[in-house]
């Protein structure tokens, strides 16, 4: 499993120059808005690595070597869930340093929210690799990017609506983050299940 996440990161290497670029640019701009695409970039890179791998046929090579289709397909997925946590992580870090520095007090809604969000976009993962699995980066990346548009179109529109409502007290967030993690974590150990299936019966691709 190292091996292969260590050959992605290495196929990425460029890419993840500009990207550790624009995750800086995000996060030192005030409010979570900016690093919600950032978050979304992050979740987008895995299917780049995928497109690499269809285009020198590392299926091919994948079989002569002793790696199982959940390792194959489980690496993807550790993939994402690192890069989007990391981005988060450094987002979030960023954010309140930002707002200690110029004396704006930080919003625990506004952070809430933003964790929510990155749930979803786990989320909108685990329901799209299946369907890179199944179908190829090129039909997969078209129905990852509507629904990914969809998500941070609609989150940004009641994004204000959200933050008040987790700032009056009217819901537990604790409980709140609990559900919405449990439902992540059922959402993603099924769709690997269904990955390793789909991986293993694809059809070939010449």
């Amino acid at each position: 499993m190292r091996g292969l996440l260590l050959k992605d990161v290495y196929v990425l290497f460029k890419q993840m120059k500009i990207f550790i670029l624009l995750v800086v640019i995000f996060s030192v701009i005030p409010g979570f808005s900016m690093s919600t695409f950032a978050v979304v970039y992050a979740a987008l890179l895995p299917v780049n690595t995928m497109a690499y791998d269809e285009r020198c046929h590392w299926d091919e090579l994948a079989v002569m070597m002793p790696y199982t289709p959940f390792a194959l397909v489980f690496s993807k997925y550790l993939l994402s869930y690192g890069l989007v946590l990391s981005v988060s992580a450094v987002a979030t870090a960023a954010q309140w340093g930002v707002s200690a520095v110029f004396g704006r007090r930080g919003e625990p809604g506004e952070v809430v929210s933003f964790l929510l969000l990155v749930c979803l976009v786990l989320v909108m993962q685990a329901v799209n690799l299946p369907f890179f699995f199944r179908f190829g980066v090129e039909k997969g990346r078209l129905l990852f990017l509507a629904l990914m548009v969809g998500l941070i179109f609609a989150v940004m529109s009641c994004r204000e609506t959200l933050v008040a409502f987790l700032e009056a007290g009217d819901i537990n967030v604790a409980i709140t983050l609990s559900s919405v993690l449990a439902v992540l974590v059922l959402f993603n150990a099924v769709s690997v299940a269904v990955s390793t299936r789909l991986y293993r019966n694809r059809p070939k691709r010449v």
